[in-house]
């Protein structure tokens, strides 16, 4: 089975959508992070069969980390840990919540045994002032070179590179295979002593990104980034863009002046030339809420047990989770089997 961690806060409505279309299209099991994401999202979680919900409020963290960074690597990797003693989890990927995994499992079991990591190419969605059927259906891919140094003359990048041309991220996101003390970052995988596993884009894996696909997520996911004190998950290149949020969010103006100032950023900053782009054939046409994955079902005993497990390591120090730590989190999984007594069972690999 294919397990996906995530570190969430989102509007109910969104949060449904990421857990239904993940399902829906590779993923087999959520294990979800919320970050004070509100009672009707929660339920969303709470309710849906194949997510492991974990509140990180309250008692969660003995020091919360302040960078957000951090905090999704360490729940990514204690998700990694406890998942472990279930030889029904085989692999762990971990994506934010304004993304879709589109995992084709004919493609991951024919990965070779001796292959730790898979990586899956991003497909960012078009930003558009509004999409006619309401939900984005064109992502960008990345492009080569002479694809660029049309989209510059034409004025519709600065520079003839995929970072100028994607809003968000370029790498994709990784899956890493479990039981193998092999680390999860943000967009790599690193072995027990610190050096980031090579893994290419596998063919037939890929990862739709929702960064700024309309301008009312632009406006509730910056506004959002624009409050917090937390170096977030932006790109560089986004740095004035945020910047200019948190400028017009602190100023003392009417409520109807902030909005439309937002939406005229988004319009300036954000929005591209879909037409432009779809004419050129650069464009890939996805429907999510079409996918037709039928998730396998983890035992209901374990996912009781896996809550627990997730509940016994709230108290403990979070430290050995980071992402270049010699240990790799063993001593977290270690306690947190002591406190509950569950068998290591398929776990003892990485204890031994």
């Amino acid at each position: 089975m294919i397990v996906a961690a995530a570190t969430v806060k989102d509007t109910a409505a969104n949060v449904g959508r990421f857990v239904s279309r993940n399902l829906a299209n590779g993923v087999d099991h959520l294990v979800v992070f919320t970050e004070d994401t509100g009672a009707e999202a929660e339920a969303v979680l709470d309710e849906h069969p194949a997510v492991t919900h974990v509140r990180t409020g309250g008692d969660w963290w003995p020091e919360r980390p302040h960078d957000l960074n951090v905090r999704q690597r360490h729940n990514a990797n204690l998700a990694r840990l406890l998942l472990a003693p279930f030889d029904w989890a085989e692999w762990l990927v971990h994506i934010d919540g304004d993304e879709v995994a589109l995992v084709d499992h004919d493609v991951v079991d024919a990965l070779p045994a001796a292959r730790v990591a898979f990586r899956m190419a991003p497909l960012e969605a078009v930003s558009r002032s509004s999409w006619p059927t309401g939900e984005p259906t064109h992502f960008k891919k990345p492009l080569e070179r002479p694809q660029l140094v049309l989209l510059r003359a034409l004025g519709l990048v600065e520079e003839p590179n995929n970072k100028s041309y994607f809003h968000g991220h370029v790498r994709g996101k990784v899956g890493v295979r479990l039981r193998t003390d092999h680390r999860i970052g943000l967009h790599s995988v690193k072995d027990s002593t610190g050096t980031t596993v090579k893994n290419l884009p596998t063919p037939g894996l890929a990862l739709l990104h929702y960064d700024s696909a309309t301008a009312e997520e632009f406006v509730r996911k910056f506004s959002t980034l624009a409050k917090s004190q937390s170096r977030a998950v932006y790109r560089h290149g986004r740095i004035p863009v945020v910047n200019a949020i948190r400028a017009i969010v602190a100023m003392d103006v009417p409520d109807d002046v902030r909005e439309r100032t937002l939406h005229r950023l988004y319009e300036l900053t954000t929005v591209e030339d879909f037409d432009t782009l779809n004419d050129l054939g650069l464009l890939v046409e996805v429907h999510p809420d079409q996918g037709t994955h039928v998730p396998a079902v983890a035992p209901a005993d374990d996912l009781v047990t896996l809550e627990k497990m997730l509940d016994a390591a709230k108290t403990l120090s979070r430290e050995s989770l980071h992402i270049d730590d010699p240990s790799g989190g063993r001593d977290v999984l270690r306690d947190v089997l002591d406190r509950t007594g569950v068998p290591a069972g398929p776990a003892a690999v990485l204890l031994s």
